[in-house]
């Protein structure tokens, strides 16, 4: 494996590597770099030079690696490093770092495009660990997630009291394109609800969920809704409004 990159994430990357045994070459420009000193310890060979100059893939022995995983912190020399490298080596198994989603939703879409047959996936690591923040902050109300592309469809029980863009509102109205949309009505009574719709239920009291709502029905405040959100959908549903302070009257 070829190894672009010996900051924070490339020295984890590089630790793990070499616990499983997998022979590496790392490439760092930086010779003060974090994971310089690890790969010495290691005895893994080092290249210094900048990825996107002629002749340092090729010193670091690309058209013979099986894998190039391009870590740095620069988006773009991740890319036009991995292209390159494709040049020298067709079949390389090729990982990228992007962090900005937009620039990596094009790349993915445009390789996709131009590369069909081949085995491309794209990932956001702030996406993936998106539900567990959002259940961490609110608890049993996430029901589940479900990641597409590099966003993440949200799973979540809301009580419509206090929702002003649920509360009075029909389901047609209810509905934000791109935000949430209500998928089920909880017709269990208020009284009788299990706080958490996730948890093992009783044979005899099976969960009432109503997933056929039709869209003329009028959200109730003592309802209980499942809806599927964005994760800028959900935040803005669980916004509550400010209530303005009172100023003396002039």
């Amino acid at each position: 494996v070829v190894l672009l990159g010996l900051g924070k994430i490339g020295t984890r990357v590089l630790a793990r590597l070499r616990e499983l045994d997998i022979p590496v070459v790392c490439v760092e420009d930086d010779p003060d770099a974090r994971g310089v000193a690890l790969a010495r310890s290691l005895r893994v060979p080092v290249v210094l030079g900048d990825v996107t100059q002629e002749g340092v893939l090729e010193a670091a022995k690309v058209h013979r690696a099986h894998a190039l995983l391009a870590l740095t912190s620069a988006d773009t020399i991740n890319l036009e490093a991995a292209l390159y490298a494709r040049t020298l080596a067709p079949d390389l198994l090729v990982a990228l770092r992007l962090y900005d989603d937009d620039f990596a939703t094009a790349v993915y879409r445009t390789l996709r495009a131009a590369h069909p047959d081949a085995l491309t996936r794209s990932r956001s690591v702030s996406t993936l660990a998106a539900p567990a923040f959002a259940t961490a902050m609110m608890g049993r109300q996430i029901l589940g997630a479900i990641p597409v592309e590099r966003r993440v469809l949200l799973f979540a029980a809301l009580d419509v009291a206090g929702q002003p863009q649920l509360e009075g509102r029909t389901v047609r109205e209810a509905f934000r394109p791109g935000a949430w949309r209500v998928l089920a009505l909880d017709t269990t009574a208020p009284q009788a609800r299990r706080p958490d719709l996730t948890a093992a239920h009783d044979r005899d009291a099976p969960p009432g969920l109503l997933w056929d709502l039709h869209a003329g029905y009028v959200l109730r405040p003592e309802d209980r809704v499942v809806i599927a959100a964005t994760r800028a959908g959900l935040a803005e549903l669980l916004e509550r409004p400010r209530t303005p302070a009172s100023g003396r009257g002039l």
